[in-house]
């Protein structure tokens, strides 16, 4: 390697967003042990490298840190081979967060382990954002009305459980569709010129439409559909709620 590009090298791996952390090669006596971390490393488990140093990572362990990753682990380092997983870690101050981090092993010219270096990335915010993402999904999938998002162009983003049930059409048919495929002969074309250049002002309307089905069939929803606005008041999606009263129709 280049002589000048080490100094450039440290400077990176110290200014990098990403925690990073080295331990020397002995899987014995505790080891291996820390030799060095980034600051973002400290930041991330909110330890200062004084403290850190000549430690094992155990000491990030706690009671949710998964046995079965840490196997896995163990089982790597023993082979020199790459790890990566995500467990349970916990901070200095014993609050708990989820990491996602690989280990490679680093060797001589002649190929012996000399180290393993680590990078690693706090993943708490994306997890817990998927989780509330699956709840939101898991909750509107349980209403029986049907419910469609939409991005600024109309292009449909979501559909849950009662819009198949309704429509005949399994959510995987009418991603990146716009809903206008419902829409049957029962309106003339200023009955859906009116809706649009409501959205367009940026209120919501309500409607009963004759809508059709995938096999064809007609059926009448009471709808309401409300755009969804950014903070500067720009709409971004439409969220369409529709009840079937087609029952009611006659």
């Amino acid at each position: 390697m280049n002589p000048d590009l080490i100094p450039l090298l440290q400077t990176a791996v110290e200014q990098a967003f990403n925690a990073v952390v080295i331990t020397d090669a002995r899987l014995h006596d505790g080891g291996p042990y820390i030799t060095y971390c980034n600051p973002a490393f400290c930041r991330m488990t909110g330890y200062a490298a004084i403290d850190l140093l000549g430690h094992s990572p155990r000491l990030l362990q706690g009671p949710q840190t998964d046995p079965l990753v840490l196997q896995h682990l163990r089982e790597c380092l023993h082979k020199e081979q790459f790890f990566q997983g995500s467990t349970v870690n916990y901070r200095k101050d014993g609050s708990s967060y989820l990491v996602e981090w690989n280990i490679s092993p680093v060797r001589d010219a002649q190929g012996r382990l000399q180290a393993y270096v680590s990078v690693q990335h706090d993943i708490t915010a994306r997890v817990r954002a998927e989780q509330h993402q699956a709840l939101l999904a898991r909750a509107l999938n349980a209403t029986q009305d049907s419910v469609v998002i939409a991005d600024q162009r109309g292009q449909i983003l979501f559909v849950n459980q009662a819009f198949e049930a309704l429509t005949g059409s399994c959510s995987d048919e009418v991603q990146g569709c716009t809903p206008t495929f419902l829409q049957s002969d029962e309106h003339p074309p200023a009955f859906y010129a009116r809706l649009r250049e409501t959205l367009a002002r940026g209120e919501s309307c309500q409607a009963t439409v004759a809508n059709r089905r995938k096999d064809g069939s007609i059926f009448h929803a009471a709808q309401t559909i409300t755009p969804l606005k950014d903070e500067a008041g720009i709409t971004q999606h439409y969220v369409s709620v529709a009840k079937d009263i087609t029952p009611l129709v006659k």
